[in-house]
């Protein structure tokens, strides 16, 4: 079994990276994930935390720094917390439920 790797913080909480996340929990791809997690309003068009995300506690980002032409970025990036990956679990799988008899019932 992989294991995810976990991002230290300054809180002390683990934090998972997306492409983890969405690979171990649900076995699709970045841009399908990603994709998904738009969606839902869950990321905004940046790929950060929606408001409502970061309210709850569900998802964080931190700027990483990336040097291009002699410059230095500031770039987004999106981290699932402890409690992210239970409440994005839980709300996938619902909605693959609910689809799958959706699709059955018909």
């Amino acid at each position: 079994m992989k294991t995810i790797q976990i991002t230290n913080n300054e809180i002390g909480f683990p934090l998972f990276g997306l492409n983890q996340v969405g690979k171990l929990l649900f076995g699709i791809g970045h841009h399908r994930f990603m994709s998904l997690l738009r969606k839902r309003g869950w990321i905004i068009n940046n790929n950060t935390p929606s408001q409502q995300m970061l309210n709850k506690g569900y998802l964080v980002y931190r700027l990483k720094e990336i040097k291009k032409d002699h410059k230095t970025i500031p770039s987004p990036v999106t981290l699932v917390t402890v409690e992210g990956l239970a409440y994005l679990k839980k709300a996938i799988l619902k909605a693959h439920i609910k689809a799958t008899n959706t699709i059955q019932s018909k």
